[in-house]
């Protein structure tokens, strides 16, 4: 699987606090749409979209009245699933 691409769609962020000099940052800060996050996964956007509900899976963030992921946070929840022993329930499963 390859990361979600860069479009207009999906800009990266620019800083509130750069003075207005368009500064942004890295590649990890990075919004993903509910879409984007299911294709990086190979899972549908419904199953993104129950994990959200239940207050499992990534972390996610209201922006108006969509829910939009950082990439930062998507990599991270997904080693912490790696990281969950055979006998363990894992986040999101």
């Amino acid at each position: 699987m390859t990361a979600a691409p860069q479009t207009a769609e999906n800009p990266p962020v620019t800083s509130a606090n750069a003075g207005g000099t368009g500064m942004t940052h890295g590649d990890d800060d990075v919004l993903w749409t509910q879409e984007q996050v299911a294709e990086y996964l190979g899972v549908s956007p419904r199953t993104v979209e129950g994990w959200r509900r239940r207050g499992r899976g990534p972390a996610w963030h209201r922006i108006g009245r969509s829910a939009r992921y950082f990439k930062r946070d998507v990599l991270a929840w997904v080693r912490r699933q790696r990281g969950a022993g055979e006998g363990e329930q894992r986040e999101g499963g």
